[in-house]
């Protein structure tokens, strides 16, 4: 049962991502191959989640070594693979340039294109294709879904790895504070209630669980699935003190500053009813007293429709902004 005294603030966060899995040492970055199928840039923001870039190819030896890390994977049984790299093209190549994810530019005479690539009437992103001893470069759709590759700045030994790709001293994780600017450092500190959980059928309960725990203490529960799973959540029981502590839904991300709020819930209510499911990524947290706003923005060109099953402005949140959206505009509701 969630029971949570008044002035209590509990964060759970639910991820089903790409974290959490090791990744292959080469010079001073590290690489990680990622069979689940996305989009470049679906792709892309995956890859910057968690401190690091879709890979980008410097030189003959790392596009040897890319090759390498890609046909070591599952993959290998099967020809003409292709992942996403790192780069797509401007202006049609018209200037005969490409951009990283990074925002770097390179000229396009740097890559280890195919007989007649790049093509700019096939695409805008940069795919490789895993041939029988090299691979070569290739344009293609950005809305092409492909596995991919990560990669990232490695960090000297007795360091900490933030997620946004920080380098911070191992004796700073789990200090209280947000040495990492992202709140990764303090993600998985047990001593602190910050608990990260990575095996299925976990329950969560709270401190000293059946009885009251004490007040004005900060908790955050962090679980994570498997690549390209969902995970389910369902409470058995939900009791929070109504008005001061609240359970507030995130959607997007691992921490609160880069997810989206989805529900907000307090008091007894009818959660036991019901089952939250994660898309790709779920965060829940647990506050009160909480100004808030959605903003929903879509791929360029596309429009987004926003149902809700129910609306209503309670007095705890007349702080929140609620949003619907129209077209490509963002509007206040009325």
């Amino acid at each position: 049962m969630y029971t949570f005294p008044k002035c209590w603030t509990l964060l759970l966060i639910v991820v089903a991502t790409v974290t959490g899995i090791s990744a292959e040492l080469r010079g001073l970055h590290c690489y990680k191959y990622f069979n689940v199928k996305h989009s470049w840039e679906k792709s892309a923001t995956l890859c910057k989640r968690y401190g690091s870039e879709l890979v980008t190819v410097d030189s003959y030896d790392e596009n040897n070594a890319t090759y390498n890390i890609a046909t070591s994977s599952e993959y290998r049984t099967r020809n003409n693979v292709k992942y996403w790299l790192g780069f797509a093209s401007l202006d049609d190549l018209r200037t005969n340039t490409l951009e990283s994810t990074s925002g770097d530019l390179f000229s396009q005479y740097s890559g280890f294109w195919a007989i007649n690539e790049p093509n700019p009437m096939a695409g805008e992103c940069v795919s490789a294709n895993l041939g029988a001893t090299e691979q070569s470069w290739e344009l293609r759709s950005c809305e092409t879904l492909l596995p991919f590759m990560c990669k990232a700045k490695a960090c000297p030994q007795q360091s900490f790895h933030c997620s946004n790709g920080a380098c911070i001293n191992q004796a700073y994780k789990c200090d209280g504070n947000d040495d990492c600017g992202d709140g990764s450092d303090e993600l998985d500190c047990s001593a602190n209630c910050n608990i990260y959980m990575a095996s299925g059928g976990d329950v969560i309960e709270s401190p000293n669980f059946p009885q009251k725990y004490t007040s004005l203490r900060s908790c955050k529960w962090t679980l994570e699935g498997p690549q390209g799973s969902n995970i389910i959540l369902q409470f058995q029981e939900f009791d929070t003190e109504k008005n001061f502590d609240t359970v507030q839904i995130l959607v997007g991300s691992r921490t609160e500053d880069t997810a989206v709020s989805l529900a907000t819930l307090s008091g007894k209510s009818d959660v036991p009813n019901r089952t939250f499911i994660t898309a790709s990524n779920f965060m829940k947290k647990y506050t009160s007293l909480r100004s808030c706003k959605w903003t929903l923005e879509g791929p360029q060109g596309s429009n987004i429709i926003l149902h809700s099953r129910s609306l209503i402005r309670r007095r705890t949140l007349t702080r929140c902004r609620y949003w619907s959206a129209v077209g490509r505009k963002i509007r206040p509701s009325p």
